[in-house]
């Protein structure tokens, strides 16, 4: 019986890396907390959401990336809101 706990343990441990690589979250947390926590983990991996929604919605948004921080921002940005980087206007002007 012990066997089996352990076998279920182990299993719920690789469930939360894979879950959690899926959904765009940090692998190596996920899998220590499905060391640590066991079905709890697994659990609370399947119910956040999934981070590469947001990413999908703010490319369908016109957003680009800030090339310093890798934020999402609006295109005709000249300083990044989140790192405050100068940005460079693209395309150039004056051409």
């Amino acid at each position: 019986m012990d066997v089996f706990f352990v076998i279920l343990w182990i299993v719920s441990i690789v469930l939360c890396g894979v879950v959690a690589s899926k959904k765009g979250r940090f692998v190596f947390g996920w899998v220590l907390l499905g060391f640590l926590l066991s079905f709890i983990a697994l659990i609370i991996v399947l119910v956040i959401s999934d981070l590469s929604d947001g990413v999908v919605q703010a490319k369908k948004a016109g957003r680009i990336q800030c090339p310093s921080c890798k934020e999402f921002i609006r295109p005709g940005a000249s300083i990044c809101p989140m790192c405050r980087t100068e940005l460079t206007p693209w395309p150039p002007l004056g051409n």
